[in-house]
């Protein structure tokens, strides 16, 4: 199970409030937290947590604290490709919660924003040889189509987590095996807020799989001649944040293993499920063994 993930690493700061604050409104946060995140580095360490051989392709910062990402990212027996030092500042998540769980995220794009098509150029053969690619869009638009036209010709199969979620040029989403949308994704990038419609869209594209999750109401996925809804695993949710990385990776794993898209998206429901139960960013991610006896027990 080789998986080969791009994306981001960024400090992670947590605030909880009882409601989300109003425009304008100063609020008392009633806890702060804080954590490794960004994309890249979640889904590489869930990757590696339930067994796959990871590797992440990611651009860190010169700044001391990188090489605490890194060391934690080789503890967690992931591959890092020695990418060129930004001098920008290490990239920094913000995520406020409210009692309801409603949420929002900003981020502040700094090193991990800051990779480029040449930064990609000497590991092409390492993308177009891996069994699955994991990609999230908070690279450049330009590197981006650089890695996707990587793919073209070779069978690595590409699962695109599109957040945030601006539109590629048309040509490569013949390249993007599966697109993992959450609802509000979907809409964005098709400009439609109906849900069959927007799937439509995406497969007209040329996309071959559109999966959009939907929190607690589990995901639906859809290809040229199916589409069906996958049941959620009912849980008390405790801090969802990780939950969309987690499903990715898991899905990743899964279609490695060699197991049907239906398996697999039971499998990724799963993950998720048990991520939401804990708080925090890779603190929350299960293991291989959480995981089995959380299904078995189900």
């Amino acid at each position: 199970m080789n998986i080969t993930v791009i994306g981001t690493a960024s400090k992670h700061f947590t605030f909880h409030v009882d409601q989300l604050p109003s425009p304008n409104e100063s609020k008392r946060a009633k806890t702060l937290s804080s954590s490794v995140g960004g994309r890249g580095i979640m889904q590489a360490v869930q990757g590696a947590r339930l067994g796959a051989n990871v590797t992440l392709l990611c651009r860190f910062s010169e700044v001391t604290e990188s090489a605490d990402l890194i060391r934690m990212l080789l503890n967690e027996n992931i591959r890092v490709l020695t990418i060129e030092r930004s001098p920008l500042e290490t990239s920094v998540n913000f995520g406020v919660f409210d009692d309801e769980k409603r949420h929002y995220f900003l981020t502040g794009g700094q090193a991990s924003f800051d990779l480029r098509p040449n930064d990609i150029e000497p590991y092409a053969a390492r993308i177009r040889e891996c069994e699955v690619l994991l990609l999230e869009q908070n690279i450049p638009p330009d590197t981006m189509a650089s890695i996707l036209a990587l793919t073209a010709l070779h069978n690595p199969f590409v699962i695109l987590n599109p957040a945030p979620p601006y539109r590629l040029p048309a040509n490569l989403y013949a390249y993007v095996s599966c697109i993992t949308p959450n609802a509000d994704e979907l809409s964005k990038l098709t400009g439609s807020a109906d849900l069959e419609e927007g799937v439509a869209i995406l497969l007209s594209w040329g996309v071959k799989h559109v999966v959009v999750t939907l929190g607690d109401r589990g995901c639906f996925y859809a290809k040229q001649d199916e589409s069906y809804f996958v049941e959620p695993f009912a849980i008390t949710p405790t801090d969802s944040s990780g939950a969309g990385d987690a499903f990715n990776a898991a899905l990743a794993v899964s279609i490695a293993k060699g197991k049907s898209m239906k398996e697999s998206l039971i499998y990724a429901n799963a993950v998720a499920a048990l991520c939401a139960t804990k708080n925090g960013c890779v603190e929350s991610l299960p293991y291989l063994s959480d995981v089995e006896n959380f299904i078995q027990e189900y």
